[in-house]
């Protein structure tokens, strides 16, 4: 009985011990682990210390030592290069490039698919409806780009122009790196153009109306964002014949000088140099007062007489500038009359014009004038003044003149060409 109780206590001392020195099993694995790593420097010194010295290859002492080599990284054998087993350009049979794989699912490949089958038949309205179906669908993925183009093409060709514009911009927004950018700008200067001339109309109610300011605002869109294309110059031209039409010939003469100067190697640049002169007289307010814009008509139409001789509209011309001569004449004609009462102020403008417009029928009254004053009428020698001491009377700058330009010429780079004071 009392060795049993014995034992059961000594038992529960032997369990309770670690308890009684405050610390864990655990504990003490940790404290040897402390210790080992404390002396372990210590240590390996003394077990280097302990080791023979290993001499090289040659030591006599070592003669029994087979030195390995220390292994390396695995070698990896070497792939053999990948081959791109796709023909050459030069080897690909047919014209079409390879296909690319397109993110769509097959309801939408179906849906471009009968799109494509109505454009093919030119059956638009239905094109126009699966076009766009299948654009919103998608949700400009896919296919949408092409869709997009046909849609506003399909538009186009069944003339439902206003239509087209918006389907074409729409395009241009949402594309605006597409190799399309050219048809498209060609498309719209089309479309401006017919719009501008009227030979197209906007529906509006159920009825045709006229829309030419659509027709310019495209056709200014074309000229901002197309300017080194082909058709940028007959845009520019239509424009200024619109305003033109308008009445408004500042504008007009604006846009005409913009289109020779920029395109002197335009198909328009004669007809524009004949127009500059329409826009010129438009600007006049008549004979009696400021004669500055029909001046500048006078030297316009010389300056398309050299330049085209033989030009569609050189006869028009001729009689146009002989006009416009014969009425500067009379004008200077009157105000001779005017200071008839003052002989010597009446002969000075009765010379000043004989001398600029001597080949006018107001030369022949001035010499009869000058007769009547007693005065003698200057030989056609006398006349003649020297290029350096010649001027524009209306501007006070020097002029040129001479058989090979014509009466009252100024060069392209004066700065006062016109009454707008813009060069040309």
């Amino acid at each position: 009985m009392n060795t049993r109780i014995a034992m059961t206590l000594g038992v529960a001392l032997v369990a309770t011990l670690p308890l009684a020195v405050g610390c864990t099993t655990t504990d003490v694995e940790e404290e040897e682990v402390e210790e080992t790593r404390g002396g372990g420097r210590r240590r390996f010194a003394d077990e280097v210390e302990e080791k023979p010295r290993i001499g090289g290859p040659d030591d006599p002492e070592n003669e029994d030592i087979t030195r390995e080599p220390i292994p390396g990284p695995p070698v990896q054998p070497e792939s053999a290069p990948e081959v791109d087993d796709r023909p050459l350009a030069s080897e690909r049979t047919g014209d079409d490039p390879p296909k690319l794989k397109i993110d769509e699912t097959p309801e939408q490949e179906a849906l471009f698919s009968r799109a494509k089958h109505a454009y093919d038949e030119e059956r638009w309205d239905k094109a126009i409806e699966r076009f766009r179906r299948y654009v919103k669908d998608s949700r400009f993925g896919g296919r949408s780009e092409e869709a997009m183009y046909l849609d506003a093409e399909a538009n186009f060709r069944a003339e439902k122009y206003e239509a087209a514009y918006k389907a074409y911009v729409d395009f241009l927004e949402a594309f605006p790196l597409t190799t399309r950018r050219l048809e498209v700008g060609d498309r719209l200067h089309q479309i401006g153009v017919a719009y501008i001339t009227g030979r197209v109309e906007k529906q509006y109610l159920a009825v045709s109306v006229g829309d030419r300011a659509l027709g310019r605002d495209i056709l200014e869109m074309v000229v901002r964002d197309y300017e080194f294309e082909a058709f940028a110059d007959d845009a520019l031209f239509h424009l200024a014949e619109d305003s033109l039409r308008k009445g408004l010939p500042d504008e007009a003469a604006e846009e005409l000088r913009d289109l020779i100067f920029r395109y002197p190697q335009s198909e328009w640049v004669p007809i524009a140099e004949f127009k500059l002169v329409e826009s010129f007289l438009a600007m006049s307010k008549g004979y009696v007062y400021d004669v500055s814009a029909i001046r500048a008509a006078e030297r316009q139409l010389a300056k398309y007489l050299v330049r085209y001789p033989e030009g569609d509209r050189a006869k028009e011309a001729e009689e146009l500038l002989a006009d416009i001569r014969e009425k500067l004449a009379q004008r200077e004609l009157g105000t001779a009359e005017f200071y008839s009462g003052e002989p010597e102020s009446a002969r000075v403008y009765l010379v000043a014009l004989l001398r600029e417009f001597p080949d006018t029928d107001a030369a022949a009254t001035a010499r009869e004038m000058l007769r009547d004053m007693g005065f003698e009428a200057p030989e056609p020698a006398a006349l003649i003044v020297r290029d350096d001491e010649k001027k524009d009377r209306s501007t006070g700058i020097p002029e040129m003149s001479g058989p090979d330009v014509g009466p009252g010429y100024v060069p392209p780079t004066r700065p006062d060409d016109s009454p707008t004071g813009s060069g040309y």
